[in-house]
């Protein structure tokens, strides 16, 4: 489990990879300037709240519970692995139960590919399903590690507000990403058409039927929704890190 906590970071996130790995995305990975930017980020509302989270921390009354890193680390590992068993599930065909389900494709001579949008929409439905249960988590952890000990629950105070701070930000960068993804599948959709035009073969049935269109698509969408869930994860696993730094060795 600790080999998951190493060597993580936003900038060299598999996000950032998987779609710079698609000639989707333009990505700044500096990181000049970063208190500046962040700062950027956060208005005058927010400026409040961290001040208030401050002065809390600094009238902190605590009291200790026993809470183990492999508390902390099972409840972790039971979230991401539920998430990505059901991001996995969700493109096989025929499963039963399932709320989420890649958008079906008529196989016939006769009907034309499905456009982007059925697929903006199944991406988008796993983004709120992550968001929600990765928020449940954090909520979790950051109450666990709270009572650890003094130290650990202030950082925890601060990890609150920047999250509601921040929830709203992150939303919207993380909007950004279906939306290449849809530049992705239109860049895939011509070179398909080009492709059969070469061979004078059915552009539709070429589309659902090679590796390089539809099936394609959906593999590097399925690599960009698990590269995103450990995204969302950096915060948590930064809480957990700092309880496992805590704790006496």
């Amino acid at each position: 489990m600790s080999q998951a906590f190493s060597n993580v970071s936003l900038y060299g996130s598999r996000l950032i990879r998987a779609l710079t790995d698609l000639a989707v995305a333009d990505v700044d990975l500096s990181h000049d300037h970063f208190t500046d930017r962040l700062a950027g980020l956060v208005d005058i509302s927010g400026s409040i709240t961290l001040s208030d989270a401050h002065s809390q921390s600094r009238r902190l009354e605590f009291v200790a519970e026993s809470v183990s890193s492999e508390t902390l680390q099972m409840s972790f590992a039971e979230v991401r692995t539920n998430l990505v068993k059901g991001i996995l599930q969700s493109f096989v065909p025929g499963q039963r139960g399932m709320r989420i389900k890649l958008p079906k494709e008529e196989r016939t001579e006769e009907a034309e590919p499905l456009g982007f949008e059925p697929y903006h929409r199944f991406y988008a439905a796993h983004q709120r399903d992550m968001e929600a249960k990765v928020r449940r988590l954090h909520d979790q952890i950051r109450d666990q590690v709270a009572v650890i000990s003094p130290e650990l629950a202030k950082i925890t105070i601060l990890d609150r507000a920047f999250s509601d701070i921040l929830q709203s930000y992150a939303r919207k960068s993380l909007a950004v990403t279906p939306r290449l993804l849809g530049t992705r599948f239109r860049f895939l959709q011509r070179e398909n058409k080009v492709r059969a035009e070469a061979r004078e073969q059915s552009a539709s049935k070429l589309w659902l039927t090679e590796d390089t269109g539809l099936i394609a698509f959906c593999h590097e969408m399925k690599t960009v929704l698990l590269a995103e869930l450990e995204v969302r994860l950096l915060p948590v696993m930064a809480l957990i890190e700092a309880a496992n730094s805590a704790q006496p060795q």
